[in-house]
């Protein structure tokens, strides 16, 4: 039995029904029109004023296309107002107030209502579409299918339909016969031509695939239904996953950027008689992460009055190659098929160095570098009159000099710092050996390009063969040494070596013909093997900022107290530059006690034991090569209160993950850790030195400011009671710009929003915190480059929204494309959302 809310919510069915039938077409006066192009500044002109056509022919140099289809000239139930605007070559038509109102505050002329559109497709209507070419920065706006396809095939693509207008200007609003006695088809009730309405349905139209890299991505269907066209369809389009959405559109395809991860796509069909597909499309796919392969085989060759370069590569994750020229030199963007490129502004006799990196949406790889001159000769620094060029002294990236590159099968025996035969005095070097026994006549090499600055030959002291190298920092990069500052040069000191001999690619270069000042190395040249001179076999290797020539013992003394201040710990400086990205980390040890007249670390009270210890000859995993992080620990013994303090020399401010070195033993209370930085409320932080053993352990990530003063504490008391001994070692502090961290403590995911998109001029972009952060929202390029730096604030909750025009920071207008608004907090990205800017 029908209720009363029942039988009021039928009629208001019935209401819509024959408003839908009805109402939308009532008082409608449907007049041609003109489409008219102008060539000249690629733009569609669309009149229903035949003295605009007129107009626009004779003075304007328009060509008309004559009468594409109809609007009706009078407001009418349901329709929608057509606004014209204009701004210098382009007309732009909306039915939308928000987009004309946005128009008129950039610039544009609002021209008024030209016509009215029906906002339904019953009677036979046909789809108003408006269509863009960001090339051309022109919109059409066709109905008939030909135009559209004709409109595709030259690069337009679909902004979606805006209405409905009629082909013929012939619209029939009568669609009930109710003469009972005519029909032949009646139902029950006596309807005419009753057909039974079947629900729609829809197919994918486009092959599809499991597992998809990380970029953008098209789907594509073709719906059906029996009563009503089939443009009448809705399709209601659901995305599960990282980056998901849901939304209803009229249009058959989709393009989209998922995020990493799991995801199912549903497309479900919705008719004009409200009836939804009972079977809606599904698909489930992965979306995967992998940076394109490096270009390989890098080559040169004489192509007349330039250097053609050529490089293979048969990456399916490519999606194309950037050319550069001696670091800083952009040369140009090819696509995935282009293998070659011909460098035609170089100088006659001058060697270059060129490097093609690989890129798609996810990342980008570089190959090898390749030095060519103009006669197409590869150069790789054997050739006399190249050694002096600063080009092959630049260093890209470093590795380390033995278990080259990674530093397989080896381990550090003496740290850098540690104390060992030498009361009070510390170790100026890093003193490295094999696990496997087998030293004797390891090879060694360069760990990166450079000049070799000095070297000694003679054995008859303890040091045996020593070199030095020097390398220069690429144009506008520096070197992050482990204190936090940064440095054009640096210089490696490798002693200890049996015989120097440097394979170059045209053979051997035996020490009798290496010239100091004048012989350059690559990185990954062998330059000698480790010898066994006063020593058991090991390479000494030490790392300084810069070469001090004042140096009474610039070869066989290692032993400092204080270390001067411009050595520092080698193999935290190649951890550091292993890539020269904006990764790098800042140290801080308990030999840093007073360093260049500043004090780094400090026991604020006097109970706390120096402890160091030594085993010169430990291999393997039957005993413990070093006790701490470098052989110098500051323990406080059981039931007893006691404080020490790192202070930091912050040179970025900005997010860092904060880790702590827990030694072997020697720690095995709960040590408790206040950082003091921006965020002066931190809680204490407990680590409990049971479960860890001779490891770097995270406090978290944390926001430091330049203007602070920062430092990290540690004491006994203050949280958990423990009464078991507690060791103060090394601190790291690690900056990671726009990468996803670790999942520590990680704050919340929020949904970022933006209106319009794509955009021509300004875009808002908008997003809504639940709990207090600390944000930085920061637009980057398709390669992951920082654009513009829109917001970076500690926020409360509630909505933000702010304006990004298109302008980087540093003041120029960015060119069209695809961009990403990222938002972060505690340096992970917590939400991000692609928007499209169209000139």
């Amino acid at each position: 039995m029908m209720t009363m809310n029942d039988r009021e919510e039928m009629m208001k069915r019935l209401f819509f029904l024959v408003y839908l039938y009805y109402g939308f077409l009532v008082g409608q006066n449907w007049q041609p029109v003109y489409e008219l192009y102008n060539n000249s500044i690629h733009d569609h002109f669309y009149t229903m004023n035949t003295a605009e056509v007129n107009q626009a022919i004779s003075s304007m140099n328009y060509v008309s296309n004559g009468i594409c289809y109809y609007w009706s000239s009078v407001n009418f139930g349901g329709a929608a107002a057509i606004y014209r605007l204009w701004h210098d070559s382009d007309h732009f038509y909306t039915t939308s107030i928000t987009e004309r109102d946005n128009c008129v505050n950039n610039g544009y002329i609002n021209e008024g209502i030209v016509g009215y559109l029906s906002t339904s497709s019953a009677n036979g209507l046909a789809g108003w579409y408006r269509l863009y070419h960001d090339g051309l920065d022109d919109h059409a706006y066709p109905a008939e299918q030909n135009d559209i396809n004709s409109l595709f095939s030259q690069g337009y693509y679909s902004e979606g339909v805006q209405g409905y207008v009629s082909l013929t200007g012939i619209v029939n609003n009568d669609n009930n016969d109710n003469d009972d006695d005519q029909g032949d088809n009646d139902d029950d009730n006596g309807n005419d031509d009753y057909q039974l309405s079947n629900p729609p349905n829809a197919q994918w139209s486009i092959s599809l695939q499991s597992e998809y890299n990380y970029q953008e991505i098209s789907f594509a269907w073709q719906g059906s239904d029996d009563q009503t066209a089939i443009n009448d369809l809705w399709y209601r389009v659901q995305l599960t996953g990282s980056g998901a959405f849901d939304f209803w559109t009229m249009d058959e395809t989709l393009v989209c950027w998922p995020g990493l991860g799991a995801h199912t796509l549903t497309i479900t069909a919705l008719d004009f008689d409200n009836q939804q597909d009972p079977s809606p499309l599904t698909y489930s796919f992965a979306t995967i992460g992998n940076q394109p392969l490096a270009p390989a085989n890098l080559s040169c060759s004489d192509a007349g009055s330039g250097l053609r370069l050529s490089w293979q590569s048969n990456d399916s994750y490519t999606v194309g190659f950037t050319v550069w020229r001696d670091y800083d030199q952009w040369l140009a963007d090819v696509g995935a098929n282009v293998l070659a490129y011909t460098d035609q502004n170089i100088v006659v006799e001058t060697a270059y160095r060129y490097v093609v990196v690989s890129f798609n949406d996810f990342g980008w790889t570089a190959s090898e570098p390749l030095y060519c001159s103009l006669a197409g000769e590869e150069q790789q620094g054997d050739q006399e009159e190249d050694y002096q060029d600063p080009l092959y002294q630049m260093a890209d990236r470093f590795d380390y000099p033995v278990g080259y590159p990674d530093f397989v099968d080896w381990y550090d025996a003496q740290p850098f710092g540690s104390i060992a035969y030498i009361a009070d005095q510390f170790h100026s070097g890093n003193d490295l050996n094999k696990t496997d026994y087998n030293d004797l006549g390891a090879p060694v090499y360069a760990p990166a390009n450079g000049l070799i600055v000095d070297m000694k030959t003679t054995t008859h002291d303890e040091w045996g063969k020593c070199l030095i190298i020097r390398s220069l920092a690429p144009p506008n990069e520096y070197f992050y040494f482990p204190d936090g500052t940064v440095g054009e040069e640096v210089h490696f000191m490798l002693a200890h070596l049996g015989d120097i001999n440097i394979l170059t690619p045209s053979g051997y270069l035996s020490e009798d013909r290496i010239v100091p000042g004048e012989t350059i190395v690559q990185r990954g040249w062998e330059i000698g093997t480790i010898g066994n001179f006063g020593f058991s076999p090991h390479l000494h290797l030490e790392c300084w900022q810069e070469l001090d020539y004042d140096d009474p013992y610039p070869w066989g003394h290692a032993y400092y107290d204080p270390i001067p201040e411009q050595k520092c710990d080698a193999m935290e400086f190649i951890a550091n530059n292993r890539f020269l990205d904006n990764y790098f980390a800042i140290y801080c040890h308990t030999y840093d006690q007073w360093v260049d007249e500043v004090t780094r670390f400090e026991r604020l009270t006097d109970n706390w034991n120096q402890i160091t210890g030594y085993e010169p000859f430990c291999y393997g995993d039957d005993c413990d090569p070093v006790l701490g992080y470098n052989n110098l620990l500051y323990v406080v013994e059981d039931n007893q209160e006691a404080i020490a303090r790192w202070y930091l020399e912050i040179v970025d401010s900005g997010f860092y993950e904060v880790f702590v070195w827990v030694s072997n033993y020697h720690y095995l209370g709960i040590g408790n850790y206040v950082i003091n930085a921006s965020a002066s409320n931190d809680p204490v932080i407990e680590i409990d030195g049971a479960v860890y053993s001779n490891e770097w352990v995270s406090l978290g990530i944390h926001p430091f400011d330049v203007n602070d003063d920062n430092y990290i504490e540690l004491s006994t008391f203050g949280g958990s009671s423990s009464n078991l001994e507690i060791a103060a070692d090394a601190i790291k502090l690690e900056h990671r710009p726009y990468q996803t961290h670790r999942a520590i403590d990680l704050p919340p995911k929020v949904v970022v929003d933006s209106f319009p998109n794509p955009f021509n001029s300004n875009v808002s972009i908008s997003f809504q915190t639940e709990s207090p952060l600390t944000v930085d929202l920061i637009v980057y390029d398709i390669r992951g480059r920082k654009v513009a730096i829109l917001m970076q604030d500690r926020l409360i909750e509630g909505e933000y929204q702010t304006i990004w025009d298109g302008v980087s920071d540093s003041g120029s207008a960015v060119p069209s494309g695809v961009y990403f608004a990222v938002v972060q907090s505690q340096n992970n990205i917590i939400g991000n959302k692609k928007v499209i800017y169209m000139k």
